[in-house]
């Protein structure tokens, strides 16, 4: 969204209009403060006046709570955007929605859970029976039911709830309009999202606690060989994001259980299972968490050998642009080619990865000077700015860079990339296509 200097909704995208359950025309006109918690308004306020007094960007954790609406905890980054005279012009915020942050990193943690137990040979109902408990506690008060079908087309069942997991146990019969949609889901695998009607008196029709449910099929290549169920507390338990998880989860754990079947392929399936874990699945590059290891065995290495270690933020200028106008699979083919470019930009010993969307960081090792860095830099946005052709149509993106550096602006993994990052920023108030060096502290 943007504002101006006194957090007036000037405009807002279509995402964070959906984030509020409301339309980029509604919230045009609305102050900021409210659409918040009421304990995070008088903080808004107070970063405001951090922008006017020079502050360029800052970053922080709130409560969404549009009037009426679910509430749902956020991390807003806020930069400034000034004229020449240093008056703010408009003032930008990027929201990201904490609750579906932290609903993928719990399926990261799950998925190499899962991969533990198979590689343990765990019985397939304790391996159902602890997908069913973990996917329980990211829904609360859900009950997580899973079928499966065995070589001789019997069910093998499990369930959870918010209360307990029966382990090893066939839990109650599903009823016989369940058996019906369970049926739908195997023939057309496809996701079943539906929510009970409400009566005359605005009740829910004959459901005491879980009134809304969601039927995603386990599909193993060209077949559905289970489903995954959650009935949910409420009617709005499954948003789009909720639905696109548990579509993705159950995908990943199926390609587990097909695992299982051969135990004897133990060092490849081992190091399958970690690739899957530490690596983003569209581009093939590290993602997050290996990233985080790299960066901590580099900034290591350096201490050691007192040598120094570059960090380069990169993030496309106006990416979005490209999905709107084009499509997401357009966007999604321009990404894999841009992480391809960055890595030859590269060394084999320097690594490249992928934060999120079309965000990317480089570390380089054994970088002494700050001019080093900058050339590599300048490489990628000579590299990324190129163009592609994709669908017939030639496709133009350019590239913001940020550059941080051990040990002259940070010591750790998590402040030398925060720095990097910031100093990207800079180079996209300065228009983008360039790099920008963060200040010696």
């Amino acid at each position: 969204m943007v504002t101006d200097a006194h957090g007036i909704i000037r405009l807002a995208d279509r995402t964070a209009a959906d984030m509020m359950t409301a339309s980029s025309h509604d919230l045009i006109g609305c102050a900021l403060p409210d659409v918040l918690a009421p304990e995070d308004a008088a903080v808004v306020q107070s970063q405001l006046r951090k922008l006017e007094q020079g502050a360029s960007v800052l970053e922080w954790e709130i409560t969404i709570a549009p009037k009426g609406l679910r509430r749902f905890s956020a991390w807003l980054t806020v930069s400034a955007l000034r004229e020449t005279s240093g008056r703010i012009a408009a003032v930008h915020w990027v929201i990201r929605d904490g609750s579906a942050w932290a609903r993928w990193a719990a399926g990261d943690r799950l998925l190499q859970a899962m991969g533990d137990h198979v590689l343990d040979g765990a019985p397939l109902p304790r391996l159902l029976s602890h997908l069913c408990g973990q996917v329980a506690r990211v829904f609360p008060r859900s009950l997580v039911r899973v079928a499966i079908r065995d070589t001789e087309g019997r069910f093998i069942f499990a369930q959870a709830d918010d209360r307990h997991v029966n382990a090893d146990q066939v839990c109650r019969e599903w009823t016989r309009d369940e058996r019906r949609e369970l049926e739908s889901v195997l023939e057309t695998r496809m996701t079943l999202h539906r929510c009970e009607a409400l009566d005359r008196d605005g009740a829910l029709s004959g459901v005491e606690r879980h009134p809304a449910r969601l039927l995603v099929p386990l599909c193993a290549r060209d077949r559905a060989v289970g489903v995954l169920s959650i009935d949910g507390a409420s009617r709005e338990a499954f948003d789009a994001g909720a639905i696109h998880w548990c579509e993705h989860l159950a995908g990943r754990v199926t390609h587990f259980i097909a695992i299982r079947q051969d135990m004897t392929a133990r060092t490849e399936t081992e190091a399958r299972i970690f690739h899957l874990a530490h690596h983003d699945p569209l581009t093939g590059l590290p993602n997050r968490t290996l990233l985080s290891d790299r960066l901590t065995q580099a900034l290591a290495q350096a201490k050691r050998h007192g040598r120094g270690v570059g960090v380069l933020f990169v993030d496309l200028d106006q990416f979005k642009a490209v999905n709107d106008s084009l499509g997401h699979e357009t966007g999604d083919a321009f990404l894999k080619i841009a992480a391809d470019r960055l890595t030859r930009c590269v060394r084999a010993t320097d690594t490249v990865a992928r934060m999120s969307g079309d965000e990317f960081v480089v570390i380089l090792q054994d970088v002494h000077r700050g001019q080093d860095a900058e050339l590599v830099a300048r490489n990628i946005l000579e590299a990324v700015r190129q163009p592609a052709t994709l669908t017939g149509q030639s496709v133009h993106v350019t590239a913001s860079v940020g550059i941080s550096m051990y040990p002259f602006h940070a010591a750790d993994p998590e402040t030398l990339i925060a720095q990097a990052d910031q100093a990207m920023y800079r180079a996209k108030e300065q228009g983008g296509h360039g790099c920008h060096m963060r200040d010696a502290p």
